[in-house]
């Protein structure tokens, strides 16, 4: 039962105009269907089944997820996040397998400036950020390996932090519950709502989870505009600081029958996946 994802690597998806606002998508998943049902736009694809005209008709443009807005490369000195949002991918290589398949992407070299650890000075230097994911066979979850190097013949690495986006419907209010010791959060369409099966959406890392914004607190800046209505489907958040950083996306639908179904089953995940570091979870924070 694992998910069908459409991934995007240019700054447009599909024929879209070319227009500013449409220029945001690179790198991302503008669509995951699992069932045949699009986790990122749930609630508007089962409004139509009952009610075919309204403002609700088509689906939501802006849905994304598993995007990185930004990385934020360790130089040594006071630097702003490198945008990737709106710059295309290149496409690397791929395998297809029976239990598993796998594609890695990058970026053009850009542009950053490094101290020099023996002097004052500073050098120019090009980067490259890499992206590895990876969906096995019957699994929920997608698997991201994420990675900087230097673009010249040394290709070093580089630690990094990352900045990841979606824009999807999880209720306008939804359930979300973070790990306090910050490897893994989960979302979640409120317990007890009608819609069924419900969305929920996982995150866990092997670095640490920090500054998660959502709603109205997601600072505008590069970000689109946004209106009241669509400001719930919002999420920003950031990981690091690591050489390569491990981030498994985990798409998942429930029929509202338990309370932190989405929490647990993200929690459970995560002590699989990271079984050595596993203990002393604590409690959930909601």
């Amino acid at each position: 039962m694992h998910p069908t994802i459409s991934f995007n690597l240019d700054r447009a998806p599909g024929p879209l105009p070319q227009t500013v606002q449409n220029q945001r998508f690179s790198g991302s998943a503008t669509s995951v269907r699992i069932l045949g049902k699009e986790m990122l736009d749930l609630f508007t694809q089962h409004v139509q089944q009952w009610v075919p005209e309204g403002w609700w008709r088509g689906h939501d443009p802006r849905k994304r997820a598993i995007q990185v807005w930004a990385f934020h490369p360790e130089t040594g000195l006071e630097s702003a996040p490198v945008s990737v949002y709106n710059k295309s991918y290149h496409f690397g290589g791929k395998h297809e397998g029976d239990s598993s398949a796998w594609f890695t992407i990058h970026t053009d070299p850009l542009d950053c400036t490094f101290a020099d650890p023996t002097s004052a000075a500073t050098a120019p230097l090009k980067i490259r950020l890499y992206r590895k994911l990876m969906l096995q066979s019957g699994a929920d979850q997608i698997v991201e390996t994420l990675w900087v190097r230097t673009d010249d013949q040394s290709h070093q690495p580089v630690k990094f932090r990352v900045h990841y986006f979606a824009h999807m419907d999880m209720g306008i209010v939804p359930e979300i519950h973070r790990d306090p010791k910050n490897r893994w959060f989960s979302i979640g369409w409120p317990h007890g709502y009608a819609q069924t099966p419900q969305p929920g959406y996982g995150f866990i890392t092997n670095c640490e989870l920090f500054d998660f914004k959502t709603g109205r607190d997601v600072p505008d800046g590069d970000l689109e505009p946004v209106e009241n209505q669509v400001s719930h489907k919002r999420f920003l958040w950031e990981i690091g600081t690591c050489e390569e950083i491990t981030a498994v996306h985990l798409f998942m639908h429930g029929e509202g029958g338990k309370v932190d179904e989405f929490a647990i089953k993200t929690k459970t995940l995560w002590e699989s996946l990271f079984k050595d570091n596993a203990t002393d979870l604590g409690a959930f924070d909601a």
